[in-house]
């Protein structure tokens, strides 16, 4: 039987009854401001400080100064010590946009996931990361590619993805089809719905679950 990794968000687990299947790929969806990254950092934080499983965190859209000051908005103490331990590394635009095609900045992680022992990742985000590519059948070839090789570095990864439409419910990219599960976020007024659909490889009740986002925290 395949080992769950625990998302952090106590809700969730509950209902995938336990957690993420081990060394899946996640597609974590939704509008801006419905707390995606957010979800990312806490996934990360939660596995080195709760199950002792360093993690890499990829941002296409924030350097390193910013998601330091997300997880501490948050209150997830110690997070920046975490950083500069090493538990948890931060691969930010300015290293991932330095690189102009796919090929020398997926080595730049590699390296990065070759030469420490890591079980977690987070993609921020799939949408930037997809401009790479010009023809859907190269974006769908190497979204498989990078896929299959952080299943083979150990990796239990989410891949967040912004959602272009008001209600995402409805709209359904190639991305979803090209991952073992995906999740849907989006707010009603002071509340994170996350409808889970598909979830690591094993199905999830269907339905709502909330969770309070403080303010200025979305």
């Amino acid at each position: 039987m395949s080992e769950l990794v625990s998302t952090g968000v106590e809700g969730l687990d509950s209902i995938l009854t336990g957690g993420i299947t081990e060394r899946s790929t996640v597609l974590v969806s939704g509008n801006p401001g419905t707390g995606k990254s957010i979800f990312g950092i806490q996934y990360l934080y939660h596995g080195v400080t709760e199950h002792d499983e360093r993690g890499v965190y990829v941002s296409f859209e924030e350097d390193e100064a910013d998601i330091r000051g997300a997880a501490e908005s948050i209150g997830l103490e110690g997070f920046g010590d975490l950083v500069d331990s090493g538990d948890i590394v931060i691969l930010d635009k300015r290293e991932m946009l330095r690189e102009t095609d796919f090929s020398t900045a997926v080595d730049k992680l590699l390296d990065t996931i070759e030469d420490g022992e890591f079980d977690r990742l987070v993609l921020d985000s799939l949408s930037m990361f997809q401009l790479f590519f010009d023809a859907e059948q190269e974006k769908r070839t190497y979204l498989l590619k990078f896929s299959d090789i952080l299943k083979a570095n150990g990796l239990t990864s989410l891949l967040i993805n912004e959602q272009g439409a008001v209600f995402p419910d409805t709209e359904v990219g190639l991305e979803n089809f090209l991952t073992d599960g995906n999740s849907l976020l989006h707010p009603d007024a002071d509340r994170l719905r996350r409808q889970p659909l598909r979830l690591g490889g094993k199905d999830a009740e269907a339905g709502y679950r909330h969770r309070h986002l403080p303010d200025g925290d979305r």
